[in-house]
């Protein structure tokens, strides 16, 4: 079974600026996509659904776009005199800081608005207790 890839080329294009895909193949977007997917499922905590499914969370989505977009990038070659790149750089960083937090499970995965199997509930805490656990059991 083959490896999941997380977002698509037209999930890819609304994400980057305007024209930083013009002289890149799809084939090209593809496999920097298909990386990228890969990169993340590195960082997946294991009790994830298994496999993850469709819809997948936006904020993968996005997050292995911006991967994929440092990745395509670094093949097809920066321009340094433009000072446009930092955009790139700056969006692998969040990628990047984002994918530790969900491996250190600070964050989860949610797919169409439910939490990942396995997560529970909300978390709930407040300074003053509230005596909710003197409530009668029904």
């Amino acid at each position: 079974m083959a490896a999941p890839v997380f977002a698509t080329t037209a999930q890819l294009v609304k994400v980057v600026p305007a024209g930083a895909l013009a002289s890149v193949s799809t084939a090209v977007q593809e496999q920097a996509l298909a990386d990228a997917s890969g990169e993340a499922m590195n960082h997946i905590p294991d009790q994830a659904t298994a496999p993850l499914t469709e819809p997948y969370d936006p904020a993968l989505v996005r997050h292995v776009c911006w991967l994929a977009m440092w990745q395509i990038m670094s093949f097809r070659g920066f321009n340094v005199e433009a000072g446009s790149n930092e955009l790139f750089k700056i969006n692998r960083d969040a990628a990047v800081s984002w994918l530790t937090k969900l491996a250190r499970r600070e964050i989860t995965l949610n797919s169409a608005g439910a939490p990942v199997a396995g997560k529970g509930g909300p978390r709930v805490a407040s300074a003053t207790a509230r005596g909710w656990g003197d409530l009668p059991v029904r």
